[in-house]
């Protein structure tokens, strides 16, 4: 079933034309669709005679929205309608009376309410900055009570035309009418970050985020909506230069990290977002939007000293086996290469994700990196003290002030966000929209043939076809170490440690819980974890972020 916006029953709508329609459109359609009622919208116009600039109102009586077909307006003339072709008027006879009047006609309402909609979603930010819209966009007209015959008029084709006998037949008539508009064979299915931009622009009241959940097969159409708190947040920050925002695990910091790095960007800033774990930088990087490419630089904190080095032509003798080296050295060296690169090579704003493993020393090398007419520049810190897992006592500059706070979980069932608040005794707080889902199970085995052997288990319930039959891309397994003595494969179902190939759904992701610190899956095993807190590479923060990375499907294999 299509979802309708607003969230009414749609035996309550009053025009009975409207309310056959809407029945139609939500039995028929399926649960990938949106379908927005009565949408009402105000454009300015300038006046033909006078040349004056005015507001015009308008209401689009139906919306169509689909993620791969694009957006179609309907207008629905209701009772007896007659089209006089000598005169080109519409002529609609009252029901009773038998009165007669001119109305508009159907089909230029109809095509003006599709240019209002799509000059609306081109004000949004996405794609004002990148050119035509690259979607399908159409209209059509129902007449709910009438039947149609002879010759259509110039501006009228049959597949946008709906007569009172399609109404039973009304989703392929959907269809028939998006294939007319579309100019291509094979409609591309848009970026989820397009799709989301469209919501946002036709419903600023939701707040929806570039960033869109995938589901799963057997879940409720997923959308990661901003919190009431998180839309006042971004209100609030728009003529801030510096601010710390502190919030929950699953409570949207990265997204809210890389939108205000592209707001930056807009306003001409040379801009660095910068993160502790690598994975998530490769990841953002990737997510990335063309037109930011060369005004963003998203790197790992210990990336950008080894490129600062690079680039002031500074030694940078580094060994993943020399911790001081990292912790301390190369913040060092950063600071000193910030000193001998040209202003070109500094930044004018930063943006910090994951803000609570970096060291109290890393901030003072960051601030060196601003140019010389942005010294103490804008600054954003993102961070949860509750998922602290390389730095013992992490702080924020005094000088940020008080943070902002993000209470609520937006990322994963009511069940697993649950579970993750346990872990750190606090409140679950999710979003009130977020499905129950389905309680996280905890096994407890001996030895790692029985962690492989109960993995294989549960891969093979959530991947094979004829069983779950969920995309690789939607799985990961987590190991509290490293991976050397797992296999290449569960049978047909391939083991990957590369993202990028995860990404494509060539396997399923085998890594360990601190390199997928940041992202995330709809479907997560914890494979082989000690009891949280009694191994010295394996704490109770650990077991919490990794945790709160799973979505939908949490497994827990505990090895005793």
């Amino acid at each position: 079933m299509a979802r309708l916006i607003p969230k009414i029953d749609p035996k309550t709508i009053s025009n009975t034309g409207e309310r056959l329609v809407a029945q139609a459109l939500l039995q028929q359609l399926p649960a990938d669709y949106i379908v927005y009622h009565s949408y009402p919208w105000l454009r300015p116009r300038r006046h033909e005679k006078t040349q004056k600039d005015f507001l015009q109102p308008g209401e689009a009586d139906f919306v169509v929205l689909h993620p791969r077909k694009g957006l179609l307006v309907l207008e629905i003339k209701g009772g007896e309608i007659k089209f006089q072709a000598d005169t080109h008027q519409w002529i609609r006879t009252e029901n009773g009376s038998g009165r007669q009047y001119e109305i508009q006609d159907p089909f230029v309402q109809a095509e003006r309410n599709k240019y209002a909609l799509r000059d609306r979603i081109q004000e949004h930010d996405l794609f004002r900055l990148s050119g035509p819209l690259n979607f399908t966009i159409g209209h059509s007209v129902i007449f709910p009570d009438c039947r149609y015959e002879g010759t259509l008029p110039a501006h009228v084709q049959d597949p946008i035309l709906f007569s009172a006998d399609d109404l039973a037949i009304l989703s392929r008539k959907i269809d028939h009418a998006y294939d007319a508009w579309c100019p291509v064979n094979n409609q591309r299915a848009m970026p989820s970050i397009e799709f989301d931009a469209i919501l946002e622009a036709l419903s600023p009241v939701f707040r929806l985020t570039p960033v869109l959940w995938r589901t799963l097969d057997d879940q409720e159409e997923r959308i990661k909506r901003l919190t009431d708190a998180q839309t006042r947040l971004l209100e609030m920050l728009q003529n801030q230069d510096r601010a710390a925002i502190e919030g929950v695990a699953g409570s949207g910091k990265t997204i809210l990290a890389i939108s205000q790095a592209q707001r930056f960007a807009r306003s001409g800033k040379r801009t660095l977002f910068v993160c502790y774990n690598r994975p998530l930088a490769d990841w953002l990087r990737n997510l990335l939007p063309n037109q930011y490419r060369d005004a963003i630089v998203i790197e790992t904190y210990h990336q950008l000293c080894r490129e600062m080095c690079r680039v002031a032509r500074l030694p940078f003798p580094a060994t993943s086996f020399n911790q001081d080296f990292w912790d301390y050295e190369a913040p060092e060296l950063l600071e000193q290469a910030a000193q001998l690169v040209d202003d070109e090579q500094r930044f004018d704003a930063i943006v910090v994700d994951e803000g609570q493993d970096f060291r109290d020393f890393w901030w003072l090398t960051l601030e060196k990196l601003y140019r010389s007419d942005a010294v103490h520049g804008p600054l954003y810190i993102f961070y949860d003290p509750k998922q602290n897992i390389y730095v013992e006592n992490p702080t924020i500059p005094a000088d940020m002030g008080y943070p902002f706070v993000l209470p609520t979980n937006c990322r994963n069932t009511q069940r697993i966000a649950a579970h993750c608040a346990a872990i750190v005794g606090i409140e679950p707080a999710v979003h009130e929209d977020a499905p129950e889902g389905i309680e996280p199970h905890i096994v407890k085995v001996s030895g790692m043939k029985q962690v492989l052997h109960q993995t294989k288990q549960i891969m093979q319930g959530w991947c094979l076809r004829e069983r779950g039959g969920l995309a690789y891309s939607r799985v990961a397994i987590l190991t509290p170490t490293n991976v050397d003595k797992w296999p290449d494969a569960f049978g047909n179902i391939h083991l990957v440690q590369d993202y990028a190939e995860w990404q494509a759904s060539a396997g399923v992701l085998l890594t360990t819980h601190r390199r997928f610190k940041g992202l995330e899956a709809d479907a997560i095993i914890l494979a082989g974890m000690p009891e949280p807190g009694t191994k010295p590479f394996y704490s109770v923060a650990d077991y919490y972020v990794a945790s709160s990375r799973a979505k939908h499907l949490l497994e827990i294999i505990m090895d005793s």
